[in-house]
């Protein structure tokens, strides 16, 4: 991360890469695990549907994307530095309280 500290300016990026990936899932459980990124990118976290997530964050300037490949896991990002806390609450909720409802 390099820090640049204009405050409305996209200036902290994220990356973490996790090694296994689908190379360590069961083959018959590999389509759900190919489409759970997917999936987790159109739903809500924790009670929140995707629809109210995103009217919830519309202010914030935050990125994230969430990968499976066959050896990694990634999780990656980017905000501004008045937003990097809100990344890093996002990431942890769609970790750990992902919303399948919608």
């Amino acid at each position: 991360m390099r820090p640049d500290y204009q405050e409305n300016a996209v200036n902290a990026v994220l990356e973490a890469v996790s090694k296994g990936g689908a190379s360590l899932i069961k083959p018959e459980d590999y389509p759900s695990a190919a489409f759970a990124p997917y999936f987790t990118s159109i739903s809500g976290v924790g009670n929140l549907t995707r629809t109210q997530f995103q009217k919830k964050i519309a202010s914030k300037q935050v990125s994230l994307s969430l990968n499976i490949n066959n050896t990694t896991e990634v999780v990656s990002g980017s905000s501004t530095i008045a937003d990097f806390e809100t990344l890093l609450q996002i990431i942890n909720l769609y970790i750990t309280q992902p919303c399948f409802t919608e």
